[in-house]
């Protein structure tokens, strides 16, 4: 807001203390223009006295061309303003001496009022100004606006989480006036590959389905690294049958005109399990007994579906123990990995000793 010298101010406040009915006449009256605690506006002589008022109310004073000067002094209490009643501001009849200026009002300099910046990104952007220091920068953030967005002193930071075209208002104020500009915010949506199944199992013989996905402009484009035999790549999508067991490590990635991304994909190829040990086992009444499960595969999970003869227990991949009743009995042995399961039936003949 701009301001003159204290003995300025002093003397605009003694008038209106001395001459308040003709400033009641001559102006806005109080009683219209309160809201509440509303704020009190007076006008003589192309200038305007005002208890603080927003900026928004600044300007709107300053779009009319008769006001030579707006003053903003400590007057009574103040709140919202009934916008209409500005136009009916009487600048006329009361004489008082304009205050003495010395100084310059601020201008916004940048070069360029235009910042482009990437989704879930940091950016920043210093707002240059010259005039009578100090300066007070300020910005407004646009209501459709999605991120952090924050000023220190004159560098305005943040991080959009979405993409789009935003106008920020931008400002500088200084005792002897306003500059605004408009920043126009160019947040475009970083490239980046979303998938999260980074590591994943294929069974032998088995065809592969996989979709890259990745946020990002179009137009774009995907690529894929290391490629084993049988596998290939169209658009986005992984697709195939493996040939081989085996580990494949490739690289996934997605290139567009303003970046790009890339992971690394694991596949693990094999097959299910099948179960090699006998389907059926002898043991004595009362005498020590084991009996262990195997496969065709490493890294099996083994179980034991059913009733085990008394004193007999399983562990692991290993049926052991001290039988105490002899009969036969009968369960079912499973073996799982990855790529599936298998099962067996297992016969337990246990004889009296």
């Amino acid at each position: 807001m701009a301001t003159g010298t204290t003995e300025s101010i002093d003397n605009l406040i003694e008038i209106m203390n001395v001459s308040e009915s003709i400033l009641r006449s001559n102006s806005i009256i109080e009683n219209d223009i309160r809201q509440g605690e509303g704020t009190i506006i007076y006008s003589y002589n192309n200038i305007i006295v005002a208890s603080e008022i927003s900026d928004s109310l600044y300007t709107e004073l300053e779009k009319n061309s008769l006001i030579d000067y707006i003053e903003v002094v400590p007057l009574k209490s103040y709140g919202q303003v009934n916008y209409n009643l500005i136009n009916q501001l009487d600048i006329s009849n009361i004489s008082a001496s304009k205050p003495t200026i010395t100084g310059f009002a601020p201008t916004i300099i940048n070069d360029t009022y235009s910042l482009t910046a990437y989704t879930n990104e940091q950016f920043s952007y210093s707002i240059l100004g010259s005039g009578t220091t100090p300066i007070i920068y300020q910005y407004n953030k646009p209501t459709n606006y999605n991120g952090q967005l924050s000023l220190n002193i004159n560098t305005l930071t943040g991080k959009s989480y979405s993409s789009g075209n935003y106008n920020v208002t931008i400002r500088a104020i200084n005792n002897f006036g306003i500059d605004t500009k408009e920043l126009n915010l160019i947040i475009l949506e970083n490239y980046e590959i979303t998938n999260t199944n980074l590591n994943i199992y294929n069974k032998l013989d088995t065809q592969l389905y996989y979709s890259i996905n990745s946020t990002g402009d179009l137009p774009k484009e995907y690529y894929a690294t290391n490629l084993p035999s049988g596998i290939t790549l169209s658009g986005n999508i992984l697709s195939g049958t493996f040939v081989t067991s085996g580990i494949y490590d490739m690289i996934i990635g997605v290139t567009g005109a303003t970046g790009s991304d890339s992971k690394n994909l694991l596949i693990t190829v094999g097959t299910q399990p099948i179960i090699t040990s006998s389907s059926s086992i002898v043991g004595e009444e009362n005498s020590g007994f084991t009996y262990t499960i195997t496969s065709t595969q490493t890294g099996v999970t083994y179980n034991v579906f059913g009733d085990l003869p008394k004193g007999l227990t399983f562990k692991l991949d290993t049926i052991s123990g001290l039988p105490t009743d002899s009969g036969i009995y009968y369960v079912t042995l499973s073996a799982i990995n990855a790529f599936g399961q298998s099962t067996r039936k297992l016969t337990i003949t246990i004889y009296n000793s």
